[in-house]
């Protein structure tokens, strides 16, 4: 529940700069993102879902890339 490094997708940081708190539009994402990988959508088609729906990334950019989803993924497990 603590910072070590990047803050993940999903989580923003709290006012005391340490704790890990979710960030409610980005857990639809997360939740939306394991719809998907049930529903048996490859990491890859995933991305471009998310992309073509114009769903932002952590760092604001529309290109989501099937790494990001896989660790969205392990976080989520």
């Amino acid at each position: 529940g603590e910072r070590v490094g990047k803050i993940p997708f999903g989580y923003d940081l709290a006012a005391d700069g340490f704790t890990l708190v979710e960030n409610a539009g980005e857990q639809r994402v997360v939740v939306l993102v394991k719809e998907l990988h049930d529903a048996g959508l490859s990491l890859r088609k995933i991305a471009d879902e998310l992309t073509n729906r114009g769903i932002p990334t952590k760092e604001g950019n529309g290109k989501w890339t099937h790494t990001t989803i896989a660790r969205i993924l392990n976080r989520a497990a």
